[in-house]
């Protein structure tokens, strides 16, 4: 998943673990043309 725009632009993986129970998502961020640097993670696990 990604959001592309010159100013701010985000970017999101998704990935299946644990027997496909649990779902990690890794988020990153550019501003204004600088480096890709670490943003919002999180993880969903079904109980």
């Amino acid at each position: 998943m990604q959001r592309m725009d010159p100013k701010f632009s985000q970017r999101m993986t998704f990935s299946l673990e644990a027997g496909d129970a649990r779902i990690v998502s890794k988020g990153e961020m550019l501003r204004e043309g600088g480096r890709w640097e670490a943003d919002l993670s999180q993880t969903f696990e079904r109980l």
